[in-house]
C-alpha cells in the first residue's frame, strides 16, 4: 500500500468516526515520512475532537510550517485555538483560511463565532452573512447569525434567522433551544415556551434545553412547571451552576425563600465568581428580611462583574428600605448610565429621588419628563386612532391596571371603589400584572366583570390586548413602582388615560392625559412639580379607603 492509499484509507476511517483507527494510520504515515502535512493536520484534528486542544494546536502547526498554504489546516488551526479560549488568535487564523480559500463557508461561520465571543457583534453578523452567501442553505450558520443579532439586541432578525436555519434544518435543537431565549427577550413567553419544549423533543438530553424552558416558564408564572426543568437540567448535568441560580430564582418567586438561599448557595459553591448568582441571593435575603445580608452579596456581585446593571439596581433598592439614599440615588443612577434601556432601574431611581429631601419639584419633574423622553417617547410610533363608539348613552368601559391587585396598600383604597361601581354606567376590567395572587385577588377578582391576566405578556401585547376590549379610559394604580406597566401607557391604547393612587406624583408620561386628586394632595396654586398630566381634583377627597379584612 503506498503512502497515498494509506492515507486515503486513515480518512476513510476518520469520516465514519473510527478515530482510533484512523490516528494509528496516520502515525504510521508519519513513521515513514515524518513531514507528512495531511497526517500531521488530520492527527491534530483528532485531537480537538477528543478535547485535546493543546495538542492539535501544535500538530497543526507543524502542518502548516511544512505546507503555509493550507486553508483546512488554519480553519481548524482556529477552531482548537477557540477551544482553548484564544478567541485572538483564532480569529487571526480563520482570516488567513478565508484568504487562502476566499469561497469557504465554513471559515466565514468559523470567523463569525470567533468575533460574536469577542463581542465584535457588527463584523461577527458581516462574516455569518458571508457563509450564508456562499452557501444559502448553511442552517448553522442562520443560527449563528440569531446568535449575534440578538446579543446585539435586534431581536427581530434573531428571530428571523433563527426560523430559517430550522426551515433548512427542522431537526437542529440548538435552533429551537435558541429561538426560545429570542422569543423570551421579545416578551412573547407563549412561543418561547413552545420552541422550547420542541427542542428538548429533538434532544431530550441537552441539558440547556431545559434550562431555557425553566427561564421562559419562570417569566410566563408557571413556577412549579420552571422548577421540574431547572431539576432536570440539574439532573443531566449535575455542576451546572447557571441551573442551580435560575432554580433559585423559582424558588423566590414561589416565596419558597430558604430554599432559593439553598440554591443559590449552590451555584456560589459551583462557580464563586458567578456574579448573577450572588446578586440573586441578594434578593432572596432581602425577602428574608435580612438586609445587611443581602447588601453583602449584591457588594459581592459587584466585586465580581463591576459593571453589572441588575445588581445595582437590586444594590439601590436595599438601600433606599434601609433609608440609605444618597448611596441608593447614586447606584441606581450608575445602573442607568450602564444600560439605558433599564426601564425599571430607572422607575425606581425615580421613585427614590421622592424620599429625599433634598431634591425640589422641579428637578423631580425633570427627571420624570426624561424617563418619558427614553422610554415612552420612541413607543409614539405605535399610536393608533381609537375607533371607540361615541354614543353619549352606551356604558364606558373602564380599565385598571395594576400589579397590586393583592394584599396591598394600594387595594385598601381601590376595593370600595369596584365595590361601588354601577354596572348601568361603566364596564370594569382589571388588567392584572400579578406575580403571586393570594386570598384578596380572590375576593376583588368577584368584583368586577372582567379580569384579565397580563403577567408573562409583553407591553406590546397588554397594549393589543386592551384595544381589542375597546377600552375607553384607562387607570393606571402603579406610577413608577414595582410591576408598573407604564410603557403599555406609552403606546397610548385607551383614548382617555389616567394616573391615580399608587404613586404620590406625575409619571411624566405625556401620553397620560389626567391625575385624580384632591385639593390636599395637590393644593391648587401650590409650588409642587408641573405634572405632565391634567390634574383632576376630586371635591372631597380622592382616597377611599378600606382597612383588610384580616386587621
Amino acid at each position: 500500500m503506498t503512502i497515498q492509499q494509506a492515507f486515503e484509507l486513515a480518512l476513510q476511517r476518520h469520516q465514519s468516526g473510527q478515530l482510533a483507527e484512523a490516528e494509528a494510520i496516520y502515525r504510521q504515515i508519519l513513521d515513514v515520512e515524518p513531514r507528512h502535512s495531511g497526517a500531521l493536520h488530520y492527527l491534530g484534528v483528532i485531537a480537538h475532537q477528543v478535547g485535546r486542544p493543546d495538542v492539535a494546536v501544535e500538530l497543526i502547526r507543524q502542518a502548516i510550517a511544512i505546507t503555509p498554504s493550507f486553508p483546512e489546516a488554519y480553519c481548524n488551526l482556529g477552531n482548537a485555538l477557540y477551544a482553548r479560549g484564544e478567541f485572538g488568535e483564532a480569529v487571526g487564523a480563520f482570516r488567513q483560511a478565508i484568504t487562502l480559500k476566499p469561497k469557504s463557508a465554513e471559515a466565514h461561520n468559523n470567523l463569525g463565532n470567533a468575533l460574536s465571543v469577542t463581542r465584535q457583534l457588527d463584523a461577527a453578523i458581516a462574516a455569518y452573512g458571508q457563509a450564508i452567501a456562499l452557501q444559502p442553505n448553511y442552517a448553522e450558520a442562520y443560527s449563528n447569525l440569531g446568535e449575534a443579532c440578538r446579543a446585539a439586541g435586534c431581536l427581530d432578525q434573531a428571530i428571523a434567522a433563527y426560523r430559517q436555519a430550522i426551515v433548512l434544518h427542522p431537526s437542529l435543537h440548538e435552533a429551537y433551544s435558541n429561538l426560545s431565549n429570542a422569543l423570551r427577550d421579545k416578551g412573547e413567553l407563549k412561543e418561547a415556551i413552545a420552541a422550547g419544549r420542541h427542542a428538548i423533543a429533538l434532544k431530550p438530553s441537552e441539558p440547556n434545553a431545559y434550562n431555557n424552558l425553566g427561564n421562559a416558564l419562570k417569566d410566563h408564572g408557571q413556577f412549579d412547571e420552571a422548577i421540574a426543568a431547572y431539576h432536570q437540567a440539574i439532573a443531566l448535568r449535575p455542576n451546572s451552576p447557571d441551573a442551580y441560580s435560575n432554580l433559585g430564582n423559582a424558588l423566590r418567586e414561589k416565596r419558597e425563600t430558604d430554599q432559593a438561599i439553598t440554591a443559590f448557595r449552590q451555584a456560589i459553591a459551583l462557580q464563586p465568581d458567578l456574579a448573577e448568582a450572588h446578586s440573586n441571593l441578594g434578593v432572596a435575603l432581602k425577602d428574608a428580611g435580612q438586609f445587611d445580608e443581602a447588601i453583602a452579596a449584591y457588594r459581592q456581585a459587584l466585586a465580581l462583574k463591576p459593571s453589572y446593571p441588575d445588581a445595582l439596581n437590586n444594590l439601590g433598592m436595599a438601600l433606599k428600605d434601609q433609608g440609605q439614599l444618597d448611596e441608593a440615588i447614586a447606584t441606581c443612577r450608575r445602573a442607568i448610565e450602564l444600560q439605558p434601556t433599564y426601564v425599571q432601574a430607572h422607575s425606581n431611581f425615580l421613585f427614590s429621588l421622592r424620599y429625599h429631601p433634598d431634591f425640589d419639584s422641579r428637578v423631580i419633574a425633570g427627571e420624570h419628563r426624561l424617563w418619558n423622553q427614553q422610554h415612552a417617547e420612541p413607543l409614539r410610533q405605535f399610536i393608533q386612532p381609537h375607533p371607540n363608539d361615541r354614543t353619549p348613552e352606551r356604558r364606558l368601559r373602564i380599565g385598571y391596571v395594576s400589579a397590586d391587585f393583592r394584599e396591598h396598600s394600594v387595594a385598601y383604597f381601590l376595593e370600595n371603589l369596584l365595590a361601588s361601581h354601577d354596572p348601568a354606567q361603566v364596564e370594569v376590567f382589571c388588567y392584572a400584572n400579578l406575580v403571586r395572587p393570594d386570598a384578596v385577588t380572590a375576593r376583588l377578582r368577584g368584583m368586577v366583570p372582567h379580569w384579565v391576566e397580563i403577567f408573562g405578556l409583553s407591553d406590546a401585547q397588554v397594549a393589543d390586548l386592551i384595544r381589542r376590549d375597546r377600552i375607553d379610559l384607562l387607570i393606571d394604580l402603579a406610577g413608577h413602582t414595582t410591576g408598573n406597566r407604564l410603557l403599555v401607557f406609552a403606546r397610548k391604547p385607551a383614548p382617555v388615560q389616567v394616573s391615580w393612587l399608587g404613586y404620590p406624583g406625575s409619571t411624566g408620561l405625556d401620553a397620560i392625559d389626567y391625575r385624580l386628586t384632591d385639593s390636599l394632595a395637590d393644593p391648587p396654586g401650590s409650588a409642587k412639580e408641573q405634572p405632565s398630566e391634567k390634574l383632576f381634583r376630586l371635591a372631597e377627597s380622592a382616597w377611599c379607603y378600606r382597612p383588610s379584612m384580616e386587621a
